[in-house]
């Protein structure tokens, strides 16, 4: 997954695995991900080592290893930047320091994250996570690469595992964006990302249902798996920035409702919540829905919590929300779900809520 920076907006899209879309409560006409899973698995890489970080040059779509400088750490955060990128000097002006990502993180991003959504993996055992700042390009801010669970294979050259949990997070434009956003008291763009990406790569274990260093394709125990729909996986990364402080996302919901001085005037008219194209009007739809889910679910903050912590990890019987009926199933035991307003029965639910959502949008 990756976000990209349009304008004054960050977008998601999905990096490596592509989605298929659907009408709701349909039979899903998703591509069998078994093929995708076993190019990465045998196309992992060659025997060349990197004394730094693999990443991908999005040039030539191959990994390239990076040189890297050891910049901060703490507890559950290491952070290393790409050799002569210079992030603190080029920004000092913005106050623009790696200690203060370290503290944010520490302590405001991973224990909100961690309780909304569990913990991470631990594939490497140093029981940290790996911000690697670089300069993505490509209007890139930051994506999850699920090719780092795998293991870094000695045979085959177009696919590099550091068989880490890494955050790539990117070093230019995104600090430039963040300098522009936080001279007009907007949340901290960096920190956003850190947080969007942060769910989704503690989501990923419980889409393969393994949460080891993958090995070989037959490690992943669900053999039948099916990665997440894509509006519930990006809309949640969405959600994830808002609880971990750096929200309400007020560019998402002008794009959504087709405010004239954004970069989306024609709003979400034309773009179905499921029919993924990966336009900033899907984030917007995603995003103010999902919104609308959570702050919906509870009255307070740890009923919301708990519904969507439910929708990721999995309740008691193992349901997750990944598709949209699964989500209304989950929304039934959230603390405010009312039988008498939204009835039992999953389609007639989400066609009420989502009426009642657009009528409050758009009123």
């Amino acid at each position: 997954m990756k976000r990209y920076l349009l304008s004054k907006f960050s977008v998601v899209v999905i990096l490596l695995f592509l989605f298929s879309c659907f009408p709701p409560f349909e039979e899903k006409e998703k591509e069998d991900p078994t093929p995708t899973l076993v190019a990465a698995l045998l196309l992992l890489s060659n025997s060349n080592q990197c004394n730094g970080l693999w990443a991908i040059d999005f040039n030539t779509g191959l990994y390239s290893c990076q040189a890297v400088t050891l910049v901060a750490s703490g507890t559950n955060i290491e952070i290393y930047e790409q050799r002569g990128l210079a992030a603190e000097k080029n920004y000092a002006s913005s106050n623009f320091k790696y200690a203060n990502v370290v503290s944010a993180f520490e302590k405001t991003i991973h224990p909100k994250i961690t309780t909304a959504f569990g913990n991470p993996t631990d594939i490497d055992g140093n029981k940290k996570i790996t911000l690697f700042v670089l300069d993505i390009g490509f209007g890139i801010g930051g994506y999850v690469d699920p090719v780092q669970f795998f293991e870094d294979s000695p045979d085959y050259p177009d696919f590099r595992s550091n068989q880490k949990e890494i955050l790539y997070i990117d070093g230019n434009a995104l600090l430039a964006l963040r300098k522009k956003e936080i001279a007009v008291n907007l949340p901290d763009t960096f920190l956003s990302t850190i947080a969007h990406e942060y769910q989704h790569l503690i989501r990923f274990q419980h889409e393969l249902g393994f949460s080891r260093l993958i090995r070989t394709f037959d490690d992943i125990t669900n053999k039948t798996f099916t990665f997440d729909d894509t509006w519930i996986n990006e809309g949640t990364s969405e959600v994830a920035s808002d609880i971990a402080g750096y929200g309400p996302q007020y560019s998402r919901m002008a794009c959504f409702r087709g405010d004239p001085a954004t970069d989306c005037v024609e709003g979400a008219a034309g773009y179905s919540l499921f029919n993924w194209r990966s336009s900033i009007r899907n984030y917007a739809s995603a995003y103010t829905f999902m919104s609308y889910l959570y702050n919906n679910a509870g009255k307070s903050e740890s009923e919301q919590i708990a519904f969507i912590k439910n929708t990721v990890v999995g309740n008691s019987s193992k349901l997750r929300g990944n598709t949209i009926s699964n989500m209304m199933t989950l929304f039934q035991s959230a603390a405010k779900y009312d039988s008498t307003l939204l009835t039992s029965d999953t389609t007639g639910m989400f066609r009420r809520l989502y009426a009642t959502f657009l009528s409050l949008a758009f009123n």
